[in-house]
């Protein structure tokens, strides 16, 4: 599968423009004042096709839609996981 992780710079940064692209014509031609843009990658995550995608989800104030996850993982994770994630950014 092809995602986030796997994904060349030069193709991230073609999705994304891609998507700034669609949420300006979605505000031009339906009115969407704010869009909520979504992705899964890798076979953990839910991701449905094996390609790198967005979906570009159109929004409206007061729509009722609810795009953030609802609940949390059960998967533990060690005290120190943000030194860990830290140490492998380099940062």
């Amino acid at each position: 599968m092809v995602g986030v992780q796997d994904a060349s710079p030069h193709a991230l940064k073609a999705v994304v423009l891609l998507a700034q692209e669609v949420a300006r014509a979605m505000a031009v031609s339906i009115g969407a004042r704010g869009v909520n843009i979504l992705n899964a990658s890798g076979p953990e995550s839910d991701q449905s096709v094996s390609h790198l995608h967005l979906h570009v989800v159109p929004r409206w104030g007061g729509d009722g839609l609810d795009t953030w996850p609802s609940t949390v993982s059960s998967h533990a994770l060690e005290d120190d996981w943000l030194t860990s994630v830290r140490a492998a950014l380099d940062v």
